[in-house]
Formats: structure tokens, C-alpha cells, sequence
């Protein structure tokens, strides 16, 4: 087990005895439900579980916009300012 969720629906589910938490993907449910038995002494009656899926990866080069902040010195390129001679 990694970490405890704490969301509005999971807070609201600890009121009846239910917990949600992050687990390691390598994890069964049969050893899950073991350690979970083992470390809290509680009996566990049902487990649900799923695995999120996995985020997209983009290919090739991706054209877009960015934001940048561009410096330059105004008065040097009008000539304001400055001698040219």
C-alpha cells in the first residue's frame, strides 16, 4: 500500500467502514487483502479494484504556440537616442 486517498466521496465512505488508497500495480487483491487483515486486524468482506489507464504519449514533432518574453532595446533599433555618426 502506498498512500490513503482523501477525496470528498472518500471521506464520506469512511463513515461505513470502506477506505480507498493507492497500491502498487504489481499487488494481487489476494495479497492485498492479507496485508490489509494483517496490519489493521480487520476482517475484509469485499475489495474493489482498477487499474488506471495509462496517459497518452505523443509521437513525432508537435507544432504549436508558446509563450515567450521577448527582450529587445527599443531605442537601438529606431535609432532614437543614439549617434550615428
Amino acid at each position: 500500500m502506498e498512500s490513503a486517498v482523501f477525496t470528498d466521496k472518500s471521506i464520506r465512505l469512511l463513515g461505513k467502514n470502506q477506505y480507498i488508497s493507492n497500491v502498487e500495480s504489481g499487488s494481487t487483491r489476494t495479497e492485498l487483502k492479507h496485508w490489509v487483515e494483517l496490519f489493521f486486524g480487520v476482517k475484509v468482506i469485499a475489495m474493489n479494484s482498477h487499474r488506471l489507464p495509462g496517459k497518452g504519449r505523443r509521437m513525432g514533432t508537435y507544432y504549436g504556440t508558446y509563450n515567450a518574453l521577448q527582450m529587445y532595446d527599443h531605442y537601438a533599433s529606431t535609432g532614437l537616442f543614439y549617434s550615428t555618426s
